[in-house]
């Protein structure tokens, strides 16, 4: 053992080639770069965490705020929707189109409050969520620079609402229907 030992310390030259320089560089550079990408998923993985715990905060939120909020079901299109639609008027239309009709589902839905307390509550709910929705569309609309697709997000918004007072109007239909079918039987 003392002669090969001897061996590679009088031939160390030999034995420590560029190659080998050149590989230890390497490696070292793959370890390096391994670690930056571990960095920056920590940081994305943060960034995530991030956001979930902020749009959940912010639900809740909603939530708890929504079930105080008991008195009326909101209109979300005002008058205002000059101001949301002043460079393209066929949005202008479409909000006052949905406007009218939401205002005519509502005022048909309040009629039914007194009857169906519980029922309207939760409608109530379910609205104001839309509501809360609509608001927050609105206030970025005037920071936004692409206008078109947060005018098209609040369209759709609308439309779900529309469709929310539709259903919620037919449940409202069969609910009196089963009442009436019951005491026919009786």
């Amino acid at each position: 053992m003392n002669n090969l030992e001897s061996f590679i310390n009088n031939n160390r030259e030999e034995f420590d080639s560029e190659e080998m320089k050149n590989g230890w560089e390497k490696i070292e550079s793959k370890l390096k770069q391994k670690k930056d990408k571990q960095n920056i998923s920590r940081w994305w993985l943060a960034a995530a965490a991030s956001i979930t715990i902020f749009v959940s905060g912010v639900i809740y939120y909603n939530n708890s705020t929504n079930k105080s909020d008991n008195t009326v079901i909101q209109q979300p299109v005002d008058g205002n929707s000059k101001e949301l639609t002043e460079d393209d008027p066929s949005y202008k239309f479409q909000m006052d189109q949905f406007a009218q009709l939401i205002a005519l589902k509502q005022n048909e839905l309040k009629q039914n409050q007194k009857k169906q307390p519980v029922l309207y509550n939760q409608f109530l709910k379910d609205n104001n969520q839309l509501d809360s929705s609509y608001t927050y569309l609105k206030s970025k609309l005037s920071a936004n620079p692409n206008k078109e697709i947060l005018l098209d997000a609040i369209i759709q918004n609308l439309q779900l609402k529309l469709d929310l007072l539709n259903r919620q109007l037919q449940i409202i239909k069969q609910s009196k229907n089963k009442k009436t079918d019951n005491e026919k039987n009786i």
